[in-house]
């Protein structure tokens, strides 16, 4: 069985929250990435945000875990993992190989994101976070 684990923060900072969209990919999604050998979520994470954004991320807790096999291959098995993080910064610098564009979305326009605007693959993270900051 091949495994395919991949960690992504979700990052509130100054009322907003941090999208970004993958080069090549179609939707918002919250920044991260794949999970590289010896490596745990957290650390992966870490590195990912600096990669990717340019940020350092505190990891504040765990918020959401997907598992899922691939319909056109049952044999692939991906394993997400979801963190709450902190950021002291929002200047965003990104690596253009791997990351089109990123926007702090106020949590307004993250409500009001329509479900085609996501990248389908973390739609049950949007819809999670989406719960937590009507609370706010």
């Amino acid at each position: 069985m091949t495994k395919s684990p991949r960690a992504y923060a979700v990052i509130i900072h100054n009322n907003k929250i941090l999208l970004t969209k993958d080069v090549g990919e179609v939707g918002w999604k919250f920044p991260g990435g794949h999970v590289e050998e010896n490596e745990t979520f957290e650390q992966a994470l870490i590195r990912e945000m600096k990669e990717e954004v340019s940020l350092e991320v505190k990891i504040e807790k765990w918020f959401l875990e997907e598992r899922y096999y691939k319909a056109d291959r049952p044999d692939f098995e991906v394993h997400k993992m979801y963190f709450l993080c902190q950021t002291l910064s929002d200047q965003i610098k990104i690596d253009p190989t791997e990351v089109e564009d990123y926007k702090w979305f106020s949590f307004e326009e993250f409500i009001n994101l329509a479900l085609t605007d996501i990248y389908n693959l973390h739609l049950n993270a949007f819809i999670r976070v989406k719960k937590i900051i009507k609370v706010i």
